[in-house]
């Protein structure tokens, strides 16, 4: 029976303690090894589940944005997001700035996310009229712990909801959960991270069921896992959701895209709403054995302490509007991924992903998300007020 347990966890130190245990007879002791021998499998468990999912993320190009949000919860300054988004011409994809003329490029999506921008496009797929009765099909078997009770019924029609996601967490999973548990629980974490930090949408608390598909391949691959140029999908679905959301007039409207995104290039590039953090270099602590899982830029600003002059400015919409208009040349990082400036924040490196294909920053191309279609071209480089720009197509998902 240990050798059954033991091809089951593959971990010696557990099978050595559930052999003491079935030769112990003192209750006392009995019972404190059955506790030992409870933490470790389900610590086993989670690591499994962790291993599982870095190898998967690793191979499609989704580890390092992965390790972003692992630095804690992502919050974003509304009011600066909407004070940006006030900005947006989408005649000419920019910010129009009294100092010029500024967008979110391919470099910042590099630099600041560390995705990829190169390989497939993330175009649109088929998405079966049943998907919701198959994804509660697909997920009944999944084995989670006896105090998280039956799985709730998937409440929504647009898209998997984050509840119902975080039911399927490695901390949900059953001590002796099975490979199928494990592969759907890093399909919830996938749809999490699409839903709620790449792709966000107009559908308020869920996620967009086209991304259903990606979400199953990815962690159902056995071998080869497909290569997706994620970076050129984020920017094109942020512009898209600027340019919608420049137009209306709600006050409830929900920006979609990656605001995310745009929060750390704003940070970065501009000294209207940026916290104060520590620009220490980055801790040791930071790099480990696998360098696609090294720190990029936006790390700084989603691992550290955030704080701001005061509690009323991060909130401050009217504050923000007037601090833009009076922005001037000074007060814009007009090149922030100097070798100096990366030198200085990261002294050991950053991820490849940031400087990988850095070529691809000046092609003129289509940038895809879902369906597009792009009748002209618009900027891609940052448009200075005193430098030229290349020009690259970009436009997201179509009505």
């Amino acid at each position: 029976m240990d050798a059954n347990f033991f091809d089951h966890l593959k971990n010696k130190e557990l099978k050595d303690l559930f052999k003491r245990l079935c030769t112990q007879n003192q209750q006392r002791k009995f019972n404190a090894l059955w506790q030992m021998l409870d933490q470790l499998t389900a610590e086993q468990v989670k690591a499994r589940a962790a291993g599982t999912s870095s190898s998967q993320l690793r191979e499609c190009g989704l580890l390092t944005p992965g390790r972003l949000v692992e630095g804690g919860i992502v919050k974003l300054d509304r009011s600066l997001l909407t004070a940006l988004v006030d900005r947006w011409r989408p005649e000419t994809h920019t910010f129009h700035l009294p100092c010029g003329e500024l967008t979110p490029t391919l470099q910042d999506v590099a630099y600041l996310l560390g995705l990829p921008i190169v390989s497939d496009a993330v175009g649109p797929r088929v998405v079966p009229a049943l998907w919701k009765d198959n994804l509660e099909e697909r997920f009944a078997p999944v084995q989670r712990v006896a105090a998280a009770g039956p799985i709730n019924p998937h409440p929504r029609a647009t898209g998997p909801s984050k509840t119902w996601l975080l039911q399927f967490t490695p901390t949900q999973l059953d001590a002796d959960a099975d490979e199928y548990s494990v592969t759907r629980s890093l399909e919830a974490y996938l749809l999490w991270l699409f839903g709620y930090i790449m792709f966000n949408n107009t559908h308020g608390n869920s996620v967009d069921r086209i991304l259903l598909p990606y979400a199953r391949e990815i962690a159902d691959a056995e071998d080869d896992l497909p290569p997706y140029s994620w970076g050129s999908a984020i920017l094109a679905a942020t512009y898209r959701g600027l340019c919608d959301g420049c137009s209306k007039t709600d006050g409830e409207a929900i920006f979609s895209g990656c605001p995310l995104l745009l929060q750390l290039w704003s940070y970065e590039r501009i000294a209207v709403g940026r916290p104060i953090v520590s620009q220490e270099p980055y801790h040791d602590i930071l790099y480990g054995d696998d360098e696609e899982g090294w720190p990029i830029m936006g790390t700084l600003w989603n691992w550290r302490h955030r704080s701001w002059a005061h509690a009323q400015v991060r909130l401050a919409y009217p504050d923000f509007v007037s601090e833009l208009d009076m922005l001037t040349l000074e007060d814009v990082i007009w090149e922030s991924y100097t070798p100096e400036a990366v030198a200085r924040r990261a002294p050991l490196g950053l991820s490849p992903h940031c400087s990988a294909n850095a070529g691809m920053w000046l092609t003129t191309v289509v940038l895809v998300y879902d369906i597009a279609v792009v009748e002209e071209w618009h900027v891609v480089l940052s448009r200075l007020a005193h430098h030229d720009a290349a020009v690259v197509g970009a436009m997201g998902r179509c009505r």
